[in-house]
């Protein structure tokens, strides 16, 4: 998992944590611009039910034998045999889940793993409980697993979700493309729903990941598409600086409220943009990351 985060407090009501996971943290030296109630909507309703999916993500490390330095390829390597791969689910080190033992892992037949989560805390101090069944299918050069969860409970959310992952290698660069549905009520009590598919590449010679992918999300009423692309972070860990990369929030006009698309641009180095609605108006802020250029 990339753990960095997008960088958008000046601008948007909140981190936008659940924005797939892209930049590294909040901006930290610009002033606050007001939104209109669209906007607002529009980004509250990502942060919101995009949650989801981000714990979902680091459930899935969590029990896959844990993260690599960089978080490119999640641990699973798709050249690892078959009994390492397994031997590393079994042991299941839980990384970024406390206390030790709350997640307890049962393996049973065709490499089908049960994990069982009581009281975990994980990243950011969310509370996970419940219930995953994982189903490992083992090719050459290639892992998938499914993992399948009903009831499972992150903090006041409960979700259902089944989600795929297939693990390649690529020209020597580790691929991930997770396919996610999700539905549930939040912790506001909000029903929601969401299909995402994402693509995660990692060079360990070069020592990039890149990410692109979307989703679509229902909350209440409302439906929203979030794209990311041409993501690209070398160099320094979680927290470095993208090079490149653009991420898009969009709705389609909706009762009383007018389409709207918010766009955010990652410009190299600590530099990034922002446009707004309805006159394309572009903001410019400074991630708080760690420039390799300087």
């Amino acid at each position: 998992m990339d753990l960095a985060r997008t960088a958008l407090a000046q601008v948007l009501p909140t981190c936008l944590v659940a924005l797939v996971a892209l930049a590294p943290a909040c901006s930290s030296s610009a002033p606050t611009e007001s939104l209109s109630t669209s906007e607002e909507l529009l980004t509250g309703d990502e942060d919101e039910a995009a949650g989801a999916d981000d714990a979902s993500e680091a459930e899935e490390e969590a029990t896959s034998g844990g993260v690599d330095a960089d978080g490119g390829s999640a641990g699973v390597d798709p050249a690892v045999g078959v009994a390492d791969q397994v031997g590393k689910i079994k042991a299941n080190p839980g990384k970024f889940f406390t206390p030790a033992g709350c997640i307890v892992t049962t393996p049973g037949a065709n490499n089908t793993f049960t994990h069982v989560f009581t009281n975990c805390t994980g990243v950011g101090g969310r509370t996970f409980n419940g219930t995953v069944t994982a189903t490992w299918t083992f090719e050459p050069k290639k892992i998938t697993v499914k993992r399948e969860a009903k009831g499972f409970k992150v903090d006041g959310a409960t979700v259902d979700r089944t989600v795929t992952i297939e693990y390649s290698s690529v020209a020597n660069v580790l691929q991930r493309v997770r396919t996610v549905d999700l539905a549930g009520t939040t912790a506001k009590g909000k029903t929601f729903t969401r299909k995402a598919t994402w693509t995660v590449r990692w060079d360990a010679t070069a020592k990039c990941v890149s990410r692109q992918g979307n989703a679509t999300t229902t909350l209440g009423d409302r439906q929203h598409v979030t794209t990311i692309e041409g993501y690209k972070r070398c160099g320094v860990g979680s927290y470095g600086c993208p090079e490149s990369g653009k991420v898009t929030l969009s709705r389609a006009a909706a009762g009383a409220e007018k389409e709207i698309t918010i766009v955010i641009a990652f410009l190299g180095g600590r530099k990034m943009s922002i446009t707004l609605p309805p006159t394309a108006r572009k903001i410019d802020r400074v991630l708080a990351c760690r420039d390799t250029a300087k």
